[in-house]
């Protein structure tokens, strides 16, 4: 297996058409191969791989969005999130920025289950998921490789990538199967869609897979969103998103960082980005005024 991720490194390198800053493989029973790239990107288009890839964004511009038949994703990738690259599959990705990624491999633990156990779980995770702990594995691991140590402590290398490889398994692990309606276009309805979008305002939410979800065609959901909410599908899941924002930001002291993470943005900064365009003032600022109003209210009672 560790010769197929060197097939796909050789071809990232040929499509980067830049060597990587730093590159580490572990070979075994569980082979993992992880690759640090930074370049200046406009369209990249990627050609099938042999076998999927993780993309954990460690920084660059925010906004990156991949091609979805003869449209661009609904949602777009921030620094701090994870994306997946199927194998066998051609990817176009719009980044018009710095790309700043770290590409991993790795041979899933399930495989040991089941035939084709592995790639169901690498094929569960999603584009532009939230995910501040495979941002800090990554940025550590980095580190170590680039940061000028005369020599690299390799196990300690090791058990990072070790550790990022077991979370990406264990996050697509948690994430329960889609349970597919028999009664087609008749059970998408504007209550169920509701209580689904609500449901999973955690993580990304793609049209794709409310279609697979309610048996029906993407183009469908969309025109659904349009007549019942009066909006796009990118549209109204943001304003839940905003309005969930809003009731944490009322009624807990969590930090932003996590706060943002709880409601599906993959990053602090993008999240009171979104929240100041949708509001006028940023989540810190919506958090001091609605607790001062509610201290002087609770002042002001006998």
């Amino acid at each position: 297996m560790l010769d197929v991720f060197r097939q796909d490194f050789a071809y990232t390198r040929e499509l980067i058409g830049i060597d990587p800053e730093s590159s580490y493989e572990i070979a075994g029973d569980r082979p993992m191969k992880i690759g640090h790239w930074r370049r200046h990107v406009g369209i990249l288009d990627m050609q099938p791989l042999r076998h999927p890839t993780v993309v954990v964004l460690l920084g660059g511009k925010a906004g990156a969005r991949y091609r979805e038949g003869d449209r661009w994703s609904e949602r777009d990738a921030a620094p701090g999130s994870t994306q997946f690259i199927p194998a066998d599959q051609r990817i176009v990705w719009r980044i018009d920025g710095e790309l700043d990624m770290l590409t991993v491999q790795f041979v899933p633990k399930a495989n040991v289950l089941s035939p084709g156990a592995g790639e169901a779980l690498m094929a569960d995770l999603r584009f532009a998921v939230p995910d501040p702990l495979s941002l800090g594995l990554g940025l550590a691991i980095i580190d170590e490789l680039e940061g000028g140590a005369d020599q690299v402590a390799e196990r300690h290398v090791e058990t990072l990538i070790e550790a990022l490889c077991s979370h990406l398994e264990a996050k697509a692990l948690r994430r329960a199967p889609l349970q597919q309606p028999s009664n087609g276009q008749q059970s998408l309805r504007r209550s169920t869609l509701f209580e689904f979008v609500d449901q999973n305002l955690d993580r990304t939410i793609e049209i794709d897979e409310i279609a697979r979800l309610f048996a029906v065609s993407p183009s469908y959901v969309f025109r659904f969103f349009r007549s019942e909410f009066g909006m796009t599908p990118h549209a109204y899941i943001t304003s839940r998103r905003i309005k969930r924002a809003c009731e944490l930001l009322q009624t807990t002291r969590t930090q932003l960082a996590e706060l943002a993470d709880q409601v599906g943005f993959a990053s602090q900064s993008h999240f009171s980005i979104v929240f100041k365009r949708h509001l006028g003032e940023t989540p810190q600022r919506y958090r001091q005024r609605v607790m001062s109003q509610d201290g002087r209210r609770a002042a002001a009672k006998p």
